[in-house]
């Protein structure tokens, strides 16, 4: 929620994921940085595809196509040289056949810039919140907590940029942890590579960044350990 802020600069995203199995998700968003304070807005549309209906005996008796929509505003503001905190509000939306649901979730997110040299602690709380009824039962929002370090480093032959974070999931007993890594070998290569510890099916990424002027182009590949389709 507070990483916007971190860099002057006027963005516009747009990202095609090829998800698990024939799962589609697509996003866009738009942020304005000062530094001092940054505003942003943005959307992801999850596409699960044609599903097949069945009756209670299992017989087919049509399709549908289920769907989830997020529609996020973040604001973030520098509160002293350095502490930055933000926060996102979404609005949700989610559709199986016949039956649908609404909700409203807030994350808050801070950022410190630690006395040692390109050395950041985040913190973020996420998905606090609450959905109506999807038909009988309201949906349960997957609160997570979050922590983790920065450090930039710099050579004569690329500088390279890496995040380690710990999250906690209301809804799993176990941490889980990330790791990543961007390698920036000239000012139009970047280099990626990532890892997941104490995920059920993934584990290691990879992906790279092309930077034309003022268009970047990123691409990421997710392999699973499991029958799941890899991911783009």
């Amino acid at each position: 929620p507070a990483a916007a802020i971190l860099q002057r600069s006027r963005v516009i995203s747009v990202a095609q994921n090829y998800w698990l199995l024939d799962y589609q998700m697509n996003s866009g968003a738009y942020y304005f940085s000062t530094g001092q304070k940054s505003i942003g807005f943005g959307y992801r549309y999850l596409d699960y595809g044609k599903l097949e209906s069945r009756d209670d005996v299992g017989n087919i008796t049509g399709e549908f196509h289920p769907m989830d929509m997020v529609i996020t505003a973040n604001f973030a503001y520098r509160l002293t040289p350095d502490i930055y905190l933000g926060t996102n509000l979404h609005g949700l939306y989610e559709k199986i056949d016949a039956a649908s649901a609404l909700g409203l979730a807030i994350d808050f997110g801070a950022v410190y810039l630690t006395p040692l040299q390109d050395l950041k602690i985040t913190a973020a709380l996420k998905n606090l919140g609450k959905t109506d009824k999807m038909d009988q039962e309201e949906v349960e929002l997957p609160i997570a907590a979050e922590i983790g370090l920065i450090k930039d480093l710099e050579f004569s032959f690329a500088a390279f940029s890496s995040e380690m974070k710990v999250i906690k999931y209301s809804d799993n007993d176990e941490f889980q942890m990330a790791f990543g890594i961007n390698s920036r070998l000239t000012d139009m290569l970047n280099l990626r590579l990532g890892y997941k510890f104490n995920y059920d099916a993934e584990d290691i990424s990879a992906g790279f960044g092309i930077k034309l002027k003022k268009l970047n182009i990123d691409y990421a590949y997710i392999p699973f350990r499991s029958e799941i389709n890899d991911v783009h």
